[in-house]
């Protein structure tokens, strides 16, 4: 199955599992802490959507990431 990418529907009514789509680069996987350090560079600008001044863990892990450091992004929040 060269140029074709597996995926995998989650919650839609018994839809193919690992099924392929056609041009799509493979679903990765990987932790919070690796996702965050990984996606959020000097630069970017995140938004966090924050539900009932409840944090979210990634949230959480972007404020760790970057506690006591000038990160040079621009964080935008929306509490609901």
């Amino acid at each position: 199955m060269a140029g074709e990418a597996r995926y995998r529907l989650l919650g839609s009514g018994g839809a193919a599992e690992g099924g392929t789509i056609k041009g799509r680069r493979p679903m990765k996987h990987a932790s919070l802490t690796d996702a965050v350090a990984g996606n959020v560079r000097p630069g970017d600008t995140v938004l966090l959507t924050v539900g009932h001044s409840r944090w979210t863990a990634a949230a959480r892990e972007l404020v760790r990431q970057t506690w006591g450091s000038d990160p040079h992004f621009t964080l935008v929040m929306l509490s609901l």
